[in-house]
């Protein structure tokens, strides 16, 4: 039987950011909380999990965690970054997960995001965006998008003929749209994107056309009853999941399939 180490429930968040829709600077507040050192997974019960860090420009250092399928946990234990980056070509597929605002990878709501992912057969890459977490640098949203493109090229370049999927929640969501966007614009078509709570209403008019996802929707709000691989599956309020809950949905595992 599988046994996970203890973690606490409080958010590991050691900074808050906040990005003004109408620049594309991000403010950094600090404010003094816990902090766990990421370097350190199995501290926050991940314990098969790498932790590495990846540069995508010279000054820039990203942390990132590698999680593998449950299946591996076993096999995983003591392993180094080597044997990591050999499982990704394992056939599993592979979801690179873009947090959403303030805090770190080591939030506990992203924590359970990854163990809910991991249980469902995927390798998972969760990291810090430059300015979050561990990581160095000053956040943008042009530098939020060249982090994300830069994970995907990476695991791309390490995963074989593996699916890889781009998976946002809140803030991560406009990252995942405008990296997919980048790739389209590069010729390179993306395996999938997820898009969690990004909309908090089911119709266009009330969403409004000025929704910096409007388009999206509109898309996947027609494709209901298309064979476009696109579609909106809606969590009601009353279950009480709120903005960073919808990983206990236990319907999720199905519905990501």
């Amino acid at each position: 039987m599988r046994k996970r180490a203890d973690h606490p429930e409080k958010s590991t968040d050691d900074k808050s950011t906040a990005v003004p829709s109408e620049t594309s600077h991000v403010e950094v507040k600090e404010r003094a909380l816990f902090f766990s050192d990421l370097s350190h997974p199995t501290d926050l019960g991940l314990n098969h999990t790498a932790n590495l860090y990846l540069s995508p420009e010279e000054g820039i250092s990203l942390g990132v965690w590698h999680t593998v399928p449950d299946s591996l946990w076993q096999e995983a234990q003591g392993k180094d970054l080597g044997w990591y980056q050999q499982a990704l070509q394992n056939g599993a597929p592979v979801i690179i997960y873009l947090h959403g605002n303030g805090g770190s990878r080591g939030a506990s709501h992203r924590v359970g995001v990854v163990n809910v992912l991991s249980a469902s057969g995927f390798h998972v890459l969760s990291f810090d965006y430059r300015g979050f977490g561990d990581s160095s640098g000053e956040p943008t949203e042009a530098g939020l998008t060249t982090d994300a493109l830069y994970l995907y090229q990476w695991v791309k370049a390490r995963s074989g003929s593996s699916l890889v999927i781009m998976w946002g929640h809140s803030l991560g969501t406009g990252v995942a749209t405008n990296t997919a966007l980048k790739l389209q614009e590069q010729g390179i078509p993306i395996d999938g994107v997820m898009l969690e709570g990004a909309f908090s209403t089911v119709t266009v008019p009330q969403v409004g056309a000025n929704h910096p996802f409007a388009w999206l929707f509109e898309i996947a709000r027609n494709s209901r009853n298309s064979d476009k691989h696109v579609r909106i599956v809606p969590f009601e309020g009353v279950h009480g999941y709120l903005h960073n809950g919808l990983y206990r949905d236990p319907r999720l595992p199905e519905i990501i399939k």
